[in-house]
């Protein structure tokens, strides 16, 4: 017969105290959204994806590169990075110095390994070097350690729907892959909570886990 003292129950309300703590201060995960382009298309993009965001409760923070204190990037765990390529295959103005920066040799390879990102790139297929710039970003933050959450978006304005034919397709799976991160790190709050109070799970607790999941993982 299965032990129930008042001290398991104890153990267990502990925990999942614990557990709730940890969550409350990870309820509202955060997206960084960096773009640039000398259009329009881009920050077109990024703010018709940040409304996505905020609709799917992430905060929301949104700079042009050359806005944003690259310094902090390390620090930051879901980055989408939007970035056009203009005239025969260079950076677009406002990314230059982030550019230089990102490409210099001596970075270490795991300096980005917190960051789990994706990189959508706009470009016309017209061109010899088509959205080399997207492709060329996505290969240095796989070097640098970044988690790359899908292969990279090439946005193709020669395309009969536009820009958006390719992003409105990636999108759906990138949300995907953000939950399911999220789920992790739930999970991964789970074990702490339970290690730190003895606690093994049962079909009871487990019930109030994923009932706990379900408030505090990105909605659909």
């Amino acid at each position: 017969m299965k032990n129930d003292s008042p001290s398991s129950i104890q153990h267990i309300t502990q925990a999942v105290d614990d557990l709730n703590l940890r969550t409350e201060m990870q309820s509202q995960p955060k997206l960084l959204i960096l773009y640039a382009g000398e259009t329009g298309n881009s920050e077109d993009l990024a703010k018709r994806i940040g409304w996505q965001a905020m609709g799917r409760g992430f905060k929301l923070i949104a700079n042009r590169f050359d806005d944003y204190q690259i310094g902090k990037l390390v620090k930051e765990e879901f980055v989408l990075f939007i970035c056009s390529t203009t005239n025969q295959g260079d950076e677009p103005e406002p990314m230059r110095k982030f550019w230089t920066f990102i490409m210099r040799k001596g970075l270490p390879n795991d300096v980005l390994s917190n960051v789990k990102c994706g990189v959508i790139g706009l470009g016309d297929s017209s061109y010899l070097r088509y959205n080399v710039v997207g492709k060329k970003l996505h290969k240095r933050l796989q070097g640098l350690g970044a988690k790359m959450l899908l292969n990279i978006c090439l946005g193709d304005d020669r395309h009969d729907l536009g820009l958006d034919a390719a992003v409105d397709k990636w999108l759906p799976d990138f949300w995907n892959e953000i939950k399911k991160n999220l789920k992790n790190n739930f999970n991964q709050q789970i074990k702490l909570s339970f290690k730190l109070y003895n606690v093994k799970t049962d079909s009871k607790i487990d019930t109030k886990v994923n009932s706990k999941l379900n408030e505090v993982i990105i909605r659909k």
